[in-house]
């Protein structure tokens, strides 16, 4: 079973936890839950997925626990009283929402602007003004 296929199988079963799972020398999670670690450790999502090294996972561990995230990893299940996911997921959306249309803003104004001094305060000029 190829890992993407293993995630979909485990969300199927579990979808209120955050699923991690072993790839080499690192620890994945894809679609939704790629929101969630972009989010809280700012791990660049790719393709809708999330990875860091395995040597992070402890760490990673101990601040899922600490905000009321289930977790899967691999075959082991921790479960929090308080699962906060629903509401992670909701927060983690959100901002990658507006770290993409930002991140697209100041592409637009470099093209824009094209160092073009002149027209960089221009658009300064009209950002103080809102």
């Amino acid at each position: 079973m190829k890992l993407k296929e293993k995630y979909d199988y485990l969300k199927r079963n579990y979808n209120e936890y955050l699923i991690i799972l072993k790839s080499g020398s690192f620890y994945v999670t894809f679609d939704d839950d790629s929101y969630i670690l972009n989010y809280l450790f700012k791990y660049k999502m790719k393709d809708n997925k999330v990875g860091f090294p395995s040597s992070n996972l402890n760490k990673i561990l101990e601040i899922l626990k600490n905000n009321q995230l289930n977790v899967i990893v691999d075959d082991l299940i921790i479960t929090q009283k308080n699962n906060l996911y629903h509401e992670y997921l909701i927060k983690s959306n959100k901002n990658y929402i507006y770290e993409e249309n930002f991140n697209n803003l100041i592409k637009e104004i470099k093209l824009i602007t094209k160092n073009d001094n002149k027209k960089i305060d221009e658009i300064r000029s009209m950002l103080h003004e809102l």
